[in-house]
């Protein structure tokens, strides 16, 4: 299991600071469209940002430099459920520990966004 919390003000200066630089290095085409449809942007943001995290947790692993921001992308687009999808370094990890699916648990308000996520096996 991996948690992670956020300040949602952090995730939004990013942005007004970096813009798309920010935002093309950490999250994905979906994710951004994703966020952007949302009526609080920035709060979808960090909340994002904070499932990236915890399903690294979930691996026993945080980000490091063998892995992009994007390996590790959330999909939200089934609204009901959202649901980690990995590439590259993270899936490689994920496959070596069994994990086969993950289940995610995201809230936020408007200071700040947290995430938890279950890696599970078989």
């Amino acid at each position: 299991m991996g948690t992670q919390i956020v300040e949602v003000v952090r995730i939004r200066q990013l942005i007004d600071r970096h813009a798309e630089v920010f935002l093309d290095r950490v999250f994905t085409q979906a994710e951004q469209t994703q966020c952007r449809e949302r009526l609080r942007t920035a709060e979808h943001f960090a909340a994002v940002w904070a499932a990236k995290e915890a399903g690294l947790r979930s691996l026993g692993t945080m980000w490091n430099r063998t892995m992009a921001w994007t390996d590790v992308e959330l999909d939200c687009s089934q609204r009901s459920e959202p649901r980690i999808v990995l590439h590259g370094a993270p899936a490689a990890l994920a496959r070596s520990k069994g994990a086969t699916r993950f289940v995610v648990a995201l809230a936020h308000t408007r200071v700040h966004a947290t995430a938890t996520v279950l890696a599970l096996r078989g």
